[in-house]
């Protein structure tokens, strides 16, 4: 239990000076990692920092010794597995199975937790791989012989892969993992006993954000919507820590208003430039509804059929205006505007996955359009999701998007915005969350001018060369404050 702490790790504490009862085994972090729990085998848990202790099986007689742990994303619960694959939830920490009851080829000896806390897996020292919950299968090292046996793993940031370890320090890749080098080839000292990942956005991000100078090329922006929250229960909030890295890495706004409540309105504001606080559009009306389409004229229109393209999750078809399912049409302007005719079915379309799709074929071609949308479905939008869902679904398609050949030339810029926050009534204002990524932001840009949907519909306008419609004309540019 002696800890030892390097780089911008903080002591928090240790069992360094206490006679315990079994080893320590293992360690997790705090999502910002301000604090840190040790495990050791009987299961009993030590808290440092602002690690908060959940509980343990310090109390109770286990069947096999524990050999690892690993924390939800919000750092309120964690679950300690034992190498029989039994598996002890604690806090927030949901059980999603075990290999308790299994014979196993051989002991488990780490495990690791899927971004959104949903799932995780569990590793055995053969490279054999056991799911829970929504971690999917990426590939094993069970049917290999192995040099010597494996002892850890981590996960990627977007859980579309892992890397598993053996004691020689050999490394094997699964899924979207990426090989980085290995000790394998090493006469080592002594043996390798785990691993761990750089964290996706603070890691992929440092460099990306301000990496670039002079006159900004942007051609392109790509919003990202997300529903219901104020600006302080998203910004600082553990909970989130990938949206808290772009905007830390990045950018974001302090002062940017949403219009009204609902939904509808805001989106649609944000898109044409006009106000949508009467009925039928203050009733969150589908557009496949009577009357609930308007002429009006908008961004996509002005673009062109060649100019834009949203992508939707859950949508079951292109320019569905219709609810169904988690796809909420109120969170798609594009099936609104009756001007789009047909480019509507050619460019309003499901998003797909990052790791097949439209979006993902958009992205890796460097293809993206000069104004994109895209809405998550009502899970990983926040209306009816968790933080953790919602910042694990960002997890998962910032860093693809930000990998592209659009975002790395410059070309993109990405508004991740939120449509509304609390309250309702069509004449009540709300602060909502606004981050902006793009290399040419200054890393840490913090603006506190007054921004509302409309400035969002501005830049779209500025950054395509066509007119700022309507109440856009007026708005404070983002552009200027933010420098893409």
């Amino acid at each position: 239990g002696g800890v030892f702490s390097f780089g911008d790790a903080r002591f928090h504490g240790s069992t360094g000076a206490l006679r315990l009862n079994r080893p320590v085994v293992g360690m997790a972090a705090t999502p910002d990692g301000q604090g840190y729990w040790l495990v050791a085998s009987d299961g009993g848990v030590f808290t440092g920092g602002d690690a908060r202790f959940q509980g343990s099986t310090g109390a109770l007689r286990l069947n096999q010794p524990v050999v690892g742990m690993a924390a939800t994303p919000d750092g309120q619960g964690y679950w300690l597995v034992a190498s029989d694959g039994g598996v002890f939830s604690f806090g927030d920490a949901r059980f999603h199975g075990s290999t308790g009851a299994i014979r196993l080829n051989r002991p488990v000896v780490g495990m690791a937790a899927s971004p959104d806390g949903q799932g995780y897996w569990l590793v055995a020292s053969d490279g054999g791989i056991f799911t829970g919950g929504d971690a999917r299968f990426q590939g094993s090292t069970g049917a290999l012989r192995l040099n010597q046996p494996v002892v850890g793993m981590a996960a990627t940031a977007d859980g579309q892969g892992y890397w598993l370890v053996a004691s020689d320090g050999g490394v094997f890749t699964f899924g979207d993992a990426r090989f980085q080098g290995s000790t394998g080839a090493i006469r080592l000292n002594q043996p390798v006993v785990g691993m761990a990942a750089t964290r996706g956005p603070t890691g992929a991000l440092t460099g990306l954000c301000g990496s670039l100078g002079g006159a900004p090329a942007t051609s392109k922006l790509l919003v990202i919507y997300e529903e219901n929250q104020d600006l302080s229960s998203v910004i600082g909030n553990k909970g989130a820590p990938n949206l808290n890295a772009y905007a830390r890495e990045c950018g974001y706004a302090t002062n940017y208003v949403s219009l009204t409540h609902p939904s509808l309105p805001n989106y649609l504001a944000s898109t044409s430039g006009l106000p949508y606080d009467t009925n039928p559009w203050e009733g969150d009306c589908e557009a496949s509804a009577p009357g609930c389409q308007t002429a009006n004229d908008n961004i996509f229109n002005e673009v062109g059929p060649g100019g834009w393209k949203a992508y939707a999750d859950a949508m079951p078809s292109a320019c569905a205006k219709s609810n169904s399912g988690s796809y909420a049409a109120r969170h798609n302007p594009a099936v609104y505007y009756t001007d789009l005719g047909a480019s509507c079915a050619a460019n309003d379309v499901p998003a797909g996955t990052p790791a097949s799709g439209p979006l993902q074929a958009d992205i890796a071609s460097g293809s993206l359009p000069t104004f994109g949308t895209l809405t998550p479905d009502l899970t990983n939008d926040q209306h009816s999701g968790s933080i953790q869902q919602m910042d694990a679904y960002l997890g998962q398609w910032i860093p693809a998007i930000i990998s592209g050949p659009d975002y790395q030339s410059g070309r993109l810029t990405i508004v991740i915005v939120y449509d509304e926050g609390s309250g309702s009534g069509t004449d009540v204002h709300s602060t909502v969350a606004a981050v902006v990524m793009s290399p040419y932001t200054t890393p840490g840009t913090v603006s506190a001018l007054p921004f509302t949907h409309y400035s969002l519909l501005k830049a779209a306008a500025d950054i395509a060369g066509v007119p700022e419609l309507n109440n856009a004309a007026g708005a404070n540019s983002m552009r200027a404050a933010f420098g893409f």
